[in-house]
């Protein structure tokens, strides 16, 4: 498929359908749940599950075919966190062995030219620093599909559910729900 992935229409609706194309009513409509945590996750990608899943089920936003996603997610955060820790302890440039050359040093007691043959080093990015930030452009790709993202946020409406009162229902003393 060409172009890109088409917008799902509960995120099209909550931002307002702001290129107010047509509106799929017929796109599938999985239950919304809080899908079984795949198997597979080591323990820190579990607590990324659970801290992740139960957030995205009170948006409104989790569903039960969303399992794969998440999972996917949570390993790549998770891989993230990891080269990041790594990162924090070696740095983000590292100093590789490029070869040798030939420096020329005056001895200051003989005056003599001495020529020495030397490594040669050049600084470069680490590799942990491009897996890195490699594994957090996929999470954040899988953030915003999810709309965990400052950005991708701002572009939803959310109509809270607002309390109103029923004259009848007021009359009895009852609230009722918008």
């Amino acid at each position: 498929m060409k172009g890109r992935p088409p917008v799902p229409t509960k995120l099209k609706v909550l931002r307002g359908n702001p290129g107010h194309r047509p509106i799929n009513h017929d796109e599938p409509q999985p239950p919304r749940t809080i899908p079984e945590c795949p198997s597979h996750l080591a323990k820190d990608e579990r607590e990324i599950w659970e801290r992740v899943s139960h957030k995205l089920f009170d948006a409104g936003i989790l569903t039960e075919v969303d399992d794969l996603s998440l999972s996917v997610f949570c390993e790549y955060f998770s891989e993230y966190r990891k080269l990041s820790d790594q990162t924090k302890k070696a740095g983000v440039f590292i100093k590789v062995k490029n070869g040798k050359e030939t420096k020329t040093f005056v001895d200051e007691a003989t005056g003599e030219k001495i020529s020495k043959e030397v490594d040669r080093f050049i600084v470069q990015r680490s590799p942990v620093a491009a897996a890195r930030d490699a594994a957090w452009a996929i999470a954040s790709r899988i953030l915003a599909d999810f709309g965990m993202t400052p950005s991708s946020r701002a572009r939803l409406k959310v109509e809270l559910e607002q309390e109103r009162t029923d004259s009848y229902e007021a009359y009895r003393g009852k609230k009722t729900r918008a």
